[in-house]
């Protein structure tokens, strides 16, 4: 009887899965959240949702370009992006081309994401010899009263 019962429950979640492929077993793990695929909403839909975007992204960047602490951040991390979106003719893009705009700027985003990366090596590079300095005077590789916590963390 429970061979039988074991089969039964089997036959219904080969069936369920047959009608909704991925859905059933996504949704029974709660996987679904990662694996889905989702539909980009896109701001190319109409010029009223383009428009729309162009007016509340630019307002975003002033306020944010107005604090110094932001905008000193800004420049820093976004400064491709920013400068892409204040660009009088590729503000107009998005209204004649969305699509190239959109693809754009992707591209300033990948810039900024590279210059990211470029910094936090640079950053690295630097904390590196300063931690040698330690162990060399020290002759120990263990961690130190100034080291942060994550620091002693990860030799854990």
């Amino acid at each position: 009887m429970e061979k039988f019962l074991y089969l039964a429950v089997l036959y219904f979640v080969i069936g369920l899965t047959l009608a909704f492929p991925g859905d059933f077993l996504l949704s029974f793990f709660n996987l679904g959240k990662y694996f889905r695929a989702r539909t980009p909403t896109s701001i190319c839909k109409n010029t009223t949702i383009s428009q729309s975007y162009l007016s509340q992204i630019l307002s975003l960047i002033n306020n944010l370009q107005a604090d110094s602490l932001y905008n000193s951040v800004l420049q820093i991390q976004m400064a491709n992006v920013v400068s892409y979106l204040q660009d009088t003719t590729n503000q107009a893009l998005l209204l004649t081309n969305c699509t190239t705009f959109v693809t754009n700027l992707k591209a300033a985003k990948s810039v900024d994401k590279t210059a990211e990366r470029t910094r936090q090596q640079i950053a690295s590079d630097i904390h590196r010899p300063f931690q040698q300095v330690v162990r060399n005077a020290t002759r120990s590789n263990a961690p130190y009263e100034f080291d942060s916590d994550e620091d002693i963390e990860h030799l854990f």
